[in-house]
């Protein structure tokens, strides 16, 4: 005989709500709604442009006048450092010291006179500087037939800049001053090297136009024109060094239908230009 047949298995009863466990967050991801939420409620404050600033500039020196056309010094442009540290107070106005240094690359005619490079005939200068500089001249202007040319540039002084834009990514400005500017000038001669070094008062203007990358960081393009009045003049040569007022030149050259303050240079510089703010 068949034994009895065994009794079904009971199935699991459910669980109470209260004793099922909590599912697991998947994780800490903000809904969509949240992000952006949150995203409304971040200031975006426009970078200020106030604080203690400091630049550097570099970029090309070049000039203009009968000094640097052809047939006299034929200047190209050359290489120009510069840099200005100062403040701006409340984005609009800025003041501080500025200048820069830079190089121009002349193509001189070997054999020209020194003094043809100005527009001076050495001869007629040499009879008039003999008689206004009260016999105190003792080189022969004529000897100074020129073999090879260098020309370097300094400006500094104060200078005030008026920013267009007070506060953003994108900067822009003018500026002005007054400084002292040296342009020097060294020929190599049969007598040896010659040197004559041009001091005077140069009224810059420059304009800057640029973009902060981070928001102490800025990088863009400046423009400057460096207009000079020349005062002094100072001849360096192997048998004498002899210091001058630009008025006995003008005075020498006018005897020779030359303006010879008409003849120096002017000087323009373009360039790149970082800026930072603290």
């Amino acid at each position: 005989m068949a034994g009895p047949s065994p009794a079904p298995a009971r199935a699991p009863s459910p669980l109470p709500p209260s004793e099922i466990p909590a599912a697991e967050p998947e994780g800490d991801l903000p809904s969509p709604d949240a992000a952006l939420a949150e995203e409304a409620e971040i200031p975006t404050t426009p970078i200020p442009h106030r604080g203690a600033v400091a630049d550097l500039r570099v970029g090309t020196l070049g000039c203009i006048g009968g000094f640097c056309r052809s047939g006299r010094h034929d200047v190209s442009p050359g290489v120009r450092l510069g840099g200005f540290l100062g403040g701006n107070v409340r984005g609009w106005f800025e003041a501080g010291i500025g200048g820069g240094w830079g190089t121009m690359k002349p193509n001189v005619t070997p054999g020209t006179n020194a003094l043809v490079l100005y527009g001076l005939d050495p001869y007629v200068l040499q009879q008039a500087l003999l008689a206004q500089a009260a016999g105190l001249l003792k080189v022969d202007l004529a000897g100074l037939a020129v073999s090879d040319a260098r020309l370097r540039a300094t400006q500094v002084g104060p200078t005030i800049r008026v920013h267009l834009i007070p506060r953003g990514r994108v900067q822009a400005f003018v500026g002005s001053g007054v400084g002292y500017n040296l342009l020097r000038s060294r020929y190599q001669t049969a007598a040896g090297d010659v040197r004559l070094d041009l001091h005077g008062i140069d009224v810059p203007v420059e304009a800057n136009l640029s973009v902060y990358l981070r928001p102490h960081v800025a990088l863009g393009v400046q423009l400057d024109y460096m207009w000079t009045w020349y005062g002094a003049a100072v001849l360096d040569h192997p048998q004498q060094r002899l210091a001058l007022p630009v008025s006995v030149l003008q005075a020498a050259g006018q005897q020779q239908g030359v303006d010879f303050r008409g003849e120096l240079p002017q000087m323009w510089s373009v360039g790149l230009a970082l800026r930072g703010r603290l």
